[in-house]
């Protein structure tokens, strides 16, 4: 008879042995850190948050209600000269002037939107930028308006008066520039001045003007000072600029062509004909492209009643003398160079 082979349980090892074993509890050291780190957290942002609302707290009420901040004893009156920086020819003198503090304020009284509107108020000043210095001293920073043209306005029944106007088309009497410097700048002439709000209304057209003037002084100071008189009454209807001088009585230019190819044709018609203020042309119209009509002036006591302007086109070329056309060469084709001029 067989043997049945015998059936032996599983091996099983102490670890299938089910423990109920409780999660070890906090020490009541742990316990404490835990506490403590959660404290910390709600007390650093309670701390941000107040710091963060005292800081605006404070510049509000310093640049808009300074009266409502306790005075300190211990700070004095603020200096009566700011710490002054310009690009232009403002000096600290003027602005002391001009933002008239009293003696006696301090640093901490001072309201800066109002300074700053008494400095803008001249129209002289494009920026004006203040700071306070503490503990008496204040900054300021200033960015100027450049005279462009000079424009006499008579107000009323005031007596006439001069201004000065600017790129960007602002009227302002202008304060420190220096003799030498105004008898250069040309006229302006053929504007309409309006107030508004006690103060001129920009002038239309001013930064073609003055990218004209830029052109002829950086590239042909020979041309830029026989700019004497600067007229826009045609720059609204047909984008001309006439220039008044002393050799042609009137210069047109177009805002519509490239000012400088426009100079050299005007240098070109100067160094053919050679006017002078003795025996001046009438006219030189730049608008037309190539083609420049010029009328000339008999020269005065010509003609027992006075001079007579004719007018004629001329040819650029060699048959300049005979008057036939006053068509430039292809040198005017491109862009003329400096040595061209």
């Amino acid at each position: 008879m067989s043997e049945q082979p015998g059936i032996f349980p599983t091996a099983r090892s102490w670890r299938e042995i089910p423990q109920e074993v409780a999660p070890r509890a906090m020490s009541k050291t742990g316990r404490r850190r835990y506490t403590i780190a959660i404290a910390k957290v709600v007390a650093g942002v309670a701390f941000a948050g107040a710091v963060t609302w005292g800081a605006v707290s404070l510049i509000t009420a310093i640049e808009y209600h300074p009266a409502s901040i306790a005075r300190a004893d211990d700070v004095g009156p603020v200096k009566p000269m700011p710490d002054f920086t310009t690009d232009g020819v403002l000096t600290a003198e003027w602005a002391a002037k001009t933002l008239a503090i009293p003696k006696t304020a301090s640093l901490m009284e001072l309201n800066l939107s109002l300074l700053q509107s008494r400095l803008l108020a001249s129209g002289q000043v494009r920026v004006a930028v203040l700071e306070k210095r503490f503990p008496d001293t204040l900054v300021v920073k200033l960015n100027e308006r450049t005279p462009v043209a000079r424009v006499m306005v008579q107000d009323g029944s005031s007596a006439p008066t001069m201004y000065f106007a600017a790129r960007d088309g602002v009227v302002f009497q202008g304060d420190g520039y220096a003799r030498s410097f105004i008898e250069q700048l040309p006229w302006l002439d053929g504007v309409h001045l309006a107030r508004q709000n006690g103060r001129f209304e920009p002038i239309q057209g001013m930064d073609a003007v003055a990218s004209l003037i830029a052109q002829a002084r950086y590239e042909s100071q020979h041309l830029y000072s026989l700019f004497r008189v600067i007229s826009l009454a045609r720059f609204a209807s047909d984008g001309l600029i006439e220039v008044r001088s002393p050799v042609c009585q009137s210069v047109e230019f177009t805002t519509h062509e490239d000012f400088f190819r426009q100079l050299a044709y005007f240098d070109y018609i100067c160094d053919a004909m050679k006017p002078t203020p003795d025996n001046p042309l009438a006219r030189i119209d730049l608008s037309l492209g190539r083609n420049v009509p010029v009328a000339f002036r008999d020269p005065v006591g010509s003609h027992s009643k006075g001079a007579v302007t004719r007018s004629t086109q001329v040819d650029a070329s060699a048959d300049a003398q005979h008057g036939s056309a006053i068509t430039f060469p292809s040198l005017f084709q491109r862009n003329p160079t400096q040595r061209e001029l």
